[in-house]
């Protein structure tokens, strides 16, 4: 029965890393594969600064570019939110970052150190996502929130839960964090199968958090529950916000405003409704003020 569960779990994991793998790899053409470097290092723990330099990239089959001169510094632990119409770079400045592809011209570093020259496991190590699309395959809640870590104890596994306030709901289930959710968490709500994401993030304990739409797909009462609990693990770690919901970022130590690939302002919530007439016009058809 052992390897029988281990071979299913397996094609269920690599069916919807295809999938994910689709939806994030779908812009990006063979000239952008990455690889180790030779002298590529192995950096076991970031601080958390990041930096794009003059950074430009664009898809080869469009003409404009997807990021335009993009020059920003991003202190460690602050959390910071990017905003933008649709298309305006947001996830392509998270694939940067993730380096999923490099740039045409410019870099990116952390702590000081290029992109280049890390590790690309140990780059992905250090950063966690929890996006809107929360991958979930057919295994226990326990083996759902291990994932990509698969030494935890369930100590741990049973710590990060609560701090994702995932705890309660996982014990009225059958057998709780032995129970079997189904193929991307069928049985549970969007919610929780939320919570279980945002689990699985704290228990990497990541130097790094993006969070990408993660409760664009939510009614409003699990959206400001979310909201709550994401502040929480946000706290003395660099956090990354990619929304198109201002109600989600409002808070963030600072906001960056992009449109056609290029840095339109930054400031806070406030100060942007003042000197950003696009933030001003995403305000108000959000009905946010």
């Amino acid at each position: 029965v052992g390897p029988a569960r281990a071979l299913g779990t397996l094609n269920s994991v690599l069916q919807e890393g295809t999938a994910a793998a689709n939806r994030v790899f779908g812009g990006i053409d063979s000239r952008s594969r990455v690889i180790d470097s030779e002298n590529a290092e192995e950096i076991k723990i970031f601080k958390g600064n990041i930096l794009f330099k003059n950074v430009i990239y664009n898809y080869s089959d469009k003409n404009i570019a997807a990021l335009d001169n993009i020059n920003l510094d991003i202190d460690a632990g602050e959390t910071i939110a990017v905003v933008g119409p649709s298309g305006s770079g947001k996830s392509t400045l998270v694939n940067l970052l993730l380096r999923f592809f490099d740039p045409y011209s410019g870099d990116v570093f952390i702590d000081g150190k290029n992109l280049k020259k890390i590790k690309i496991s140990s780059l992905r190590k250090n950063i966690a996502i929890v996006s809107q699309d929360t991958l979930l395959f057919h295994g226990t809640v326990s083996e759902n929130i291990a994932f990509g870590n698969q030494n935890a104890k369930q100590l741990d596994i049973e710590s990060s839960a609560r701090e994702a306030e995932a705890d309660k709901f996982i014990k009225l289930l059958p057998d709780g964090y032995e129970t079997m959710i189904g193929e991307n968490g069928a049985n549970l709500s969007g919610g929780e199968r939320q919570r279980i994401a945002i689990a699985r993030a704290i228990l990497r304990n990541p130097a790094i958090l993006i969070l990408d739409e993660p409760t664009s797909s939510l009614d409003s009462e699990a959206e400001d529950k979310i909201k709550q609990t994401l502040s929480g693990i946000s706290k003395n770690r660099t956090t990354i916000i990619i929304a198109h919901r201002l109600s989600t970022v409002t808070n963030s130590n600072r906001i960056i405003v992009l449109d056609k690939g290029k840095i339109s302002a930054i400031g806070n919530h406030d100060e942007l409704l003042e000197k950003s007439s696009l933030y001003k016009k995403l305000a108000l058809l959000q009905n946010i003020e």
